[in-house]
């Protein structure tokens, strides 16, 4: 090997423990106040990466990035959660409640969940900024035991966009077409599914009826648009100033100019971004033939879905929907 390379391996592998180092140190001394956190609830797929990073742009913040990633975060599997896991808003589970502790005064950071942060964040920041795609079902337990000074994020996407895009990423390559019943605690949730789930053939299928279990437990529940912020991926894409500004009208807060400088930049986990936006909402539905979509759209109604249809945009008058631009209303 030559010199040079010597030398950049050398430079690379000092970088590597020197950021292994700063982690660990603020997993130890990191005291972040949970009530200041920022959270960002969504789906796998969902668009939440690119709204994670342009939420970067408010000053006095590090990451976390998906604290619930069971492959990332060995802590999670010896306290028995799982992918899809619900908690019933009232039940107890004292070992879950200091992982969330944890995560939100900055105690369960790794190379994985400091991935979007620069070590140094984590020792100057005033809050942190939490995202989750595995955490719908959830939430309301969450919100009974934290009492965040800004409401969480709650970010739909269409179903059937988020199911094309599983299909096209590396992360979900291998994913069955059978829906098994989960097996972790409070797996009761989905019993009362356990037949059409059955019926479940195909991976599309699979996606989709995950999209719907979370979701439609999350967006019928009283706490919907109250309780949270209720935004969805199709507008963020569309009319992005406008539901920005509605998220930092409801936390009270002035909209840094970073935030928009931020908008145009395209994230880092985005396998293929359409070049008009309007295509962006809608080229689900190349992936989809008209007998696919049909047989994902009787799932959809099997679940009662209806913020989601034939379309590509929210259905407004929807009980589900969150906050709908005024171009999008009517």
């Amino acid at each position: 090997m030559a010199a040079a390379e010597v030398r950049h391996s050398l430079i690379k592998k000092s970088r590597w423990l020197a950021t292994g180092a700063l982690v660990a140190g603020a997993n130890v001394f990191s005291r972040f106040d949970p009530k200041s956190a920022i959270t960002v609830v969504a789906d796998p797929r969902g668009g939440s990466t690119w709204l994670f990073e342009v939420l970067q742009g408010i000053p006095g913040v590090a990451t976390v990035y998906e604290p619930l990633h069971l492959q990332n975060v060995p802590r999670l599997r010896n306290l028995g959660i799982g992918w899809e896991q619900h908690i019933p808003e009232d039940e107890s589970w004292p070992e879950v409640m200091r992982l969330f502790e944890d995560i939100y005064e900055g105690k369960v950071l790794n190379r994985f969940t400091s991935s979007y942060s620069n070590p140094l964040d984590y020792y100057r920041a005033e809050r942190l900024l939490v995202k989750f795609v595995r955490a719908k079902l959830l939430l309301p337990w969450l919100l009974n035991r934290f009492r965040f000074d800004l409401k969480p994020l709650v970010l739909t996407r269409h179903p059937m966009a988020v199911a094309a895009s599983m299909m096209r990423h590396t992360g979900w390559r291998h994913a069955l077409p059978a829906f098994p019943i989960p097996e972790e605690r409070f797996a009761e949730f989905f019993e009362p599914h356990r037949a059409r789930l059955a019926a479940v053939s195909t991976v599309e299928e699979r996606h989709v009826a995950k999209w719907c279990l979370a979701n439609q437990y999350l967006l019928q529940h009283a706490g919907n648009n109250r309780d949270w912020i209720t935004i969805h991926y199709e507008h963020l894409v569309l009319a992005p100033q406008a539901v920005l500004a509605h998220v930092f009208d409801a936390w009270g807060m002035e909209m840094p100019r970073r935030i928009v400088d931020r908008l145009d930049i395209r994230s880092r986990t985005t396998v293929d971004l359409a070049g008009d936006k309007s295509e962006q909402v809608q080229k689900w539905r190349q992936r989809f033939d008209s007998e696919t979509r049909r047989k994902l759209l009787d799932l959809m109604d099997y679940f009662e879905v209806d913020l989601y249809g034939a379309g590509g945009l929210p259905n407004p008058k929807s009980s589900a929907a969150g906050f709908v631009p005024g171009q999008f209303v009517g």
